[in-house]
């Protein structure tokens, strides 16, 4: 099971951002660009009011402008405090920081740099993703990619796996293939590692986060069993990481059905006393897609990987997420009660 958890969103982007505000890199002839952030969703504003009040284009441009006109450090730490003065930008921030790492200045050396760096957490590492899909388009050598497997290699405990799936990110933009990008995350020297680049290279593949919001996504769930099965990466970390890939693409219904469901709750609309079984069918729809992986170790790891998603996407409703558990198959086992995310706590 993954057990590394974070508190919520808008402690860690708070404590991010003042690592970044104490360590000088923020400067002080800046205007406040937190507050052009915070005010992209009105605290008035409810949720399932976000896409008709164009939260996201406002939060895609306000950290993008502070990205061109100051860098990606400073942005960085601006987008921390705006998290914290608004935490209801949570959900859009991801987005938001992989399109504006897109504008930014790019070199191998400042990759490098972040990819080993903790303070680049703030809204699941959201910037330093964006950043890495830019530095991908490049075109950099295998000599460079040696570069930054060695970085990755360097790393320990959660910043390896955040950089490992990095990497995933930037292998595909670069060789977008399933028989030549999983070779390099063979390179990296521990299975974790390798999972979690195999993780990213799907989660590219599948549906990247800075395409169209209303993308088709990008896979045939027929042809997953075959894709895990073929992964050109041997082992525990192959599988694991194709497994967890899978996952992200087991979510497609089960987070959109999800989302539907808390949007119709925060609008204060009257449910049924039935309103759960709505998301049997997505739910079931999506384990489906875990239980067909012919490998033990991916189909575990799909539905590990799943559960995290799935509770993230609640976002702490014990009653969402143990509707989802009780649809599981008995095999693998996936301990529900393992999972303490509607005691503030996450995935990450």
């Amino acid at each position: 099971m993954r057990r590394r958890l974070l508190t919520l969103a808008a402690a860690a982007a708070t404590a991010a951002g003042a690592a970044v505000v104490a360590s000088g890199l923020l400067s002080p002839a800046h205007d406040d660009p937190a507050d052009v952030m915070a005010a992209c969703m009105p605290e008035e504003l409810a949720i399932y009011q976000s896409t008709e009040f164009n939260v996201q284009q406002c939060l895609d441009d306000a950290l993008t402008d502070t990205v061109n006109e100051q860098g990606v450090m400073d942005a960085l730490g601006w987008l921390a405090i705006a998290l914290d003065r608004n935490p209801n930008l949570e959900i859009f921030c991801h987005r938001a920081g992989h399109v504006a790492g897109l504008q930014a200045d790019i070199n191998r050396d400042q990759l490098s740099d972040m990819l080993a760096d903790s303070r680049m957490q703030v809204c699941d590492w959201t910037l330093l993703h964006g950043y890495a899909e830019a530095y991908a388009a490049t075109g950099p050598s295998d000599d460079d990619l040696s570069v930054l497997l060695d970085v990755c290699d360097a790393q320990r405990g959660h910043q390896a796996s955040t950089c490992a799936e990095t990497l995933g990110h930037v292998l595909w933009e670069e060789r977008p293939d399933l028989d030549n990008a999983p070779v390099y995350c063979a390179e990296l020297s521990a299975d974790k590692h390798r999972q979690w680049c195999g993780y990213g290279i799907l989660m590219q593949k599948w549906r990247p986060v800075t395409g169209p919001l209303d993308a088709e996504p990008g896979y045939d769930p027929d042809r997953l069993p075959a894709i895990c099965e073929d992964w050109p990466v041997p082992g525990y970390g192959g599988q694991a990481g194709c497994g967890a890939g899978a996952a992200y693409a087991a979510l497609e219904d089960s987070g959109r059905a999800i989302g539907q469901l808390k949007a119709r709750i925060e609008s204060g609309e009257d449910l049924p006393d039935n309103w759960l079984e709505s998301l049997n069918e997505p739910f079931s729809d999506g384990i489906d897609l875990c239980v067909r992986l012919r490998d033990d170790i991916a189909r575990f790891h799909c539905l590990d990987s799943l559960a995290n998603d799935v509770a993230r996407a609640a976002r702490g409703s014990r009653a969402i997420y143990q509707t989802w558990c009780e649809l599981l198959p008995d095999e693998p086992a996936i301990d529900c009660n393992d999972q303490p995310y509607w005691e503030g706590q996450r995935p990450v």
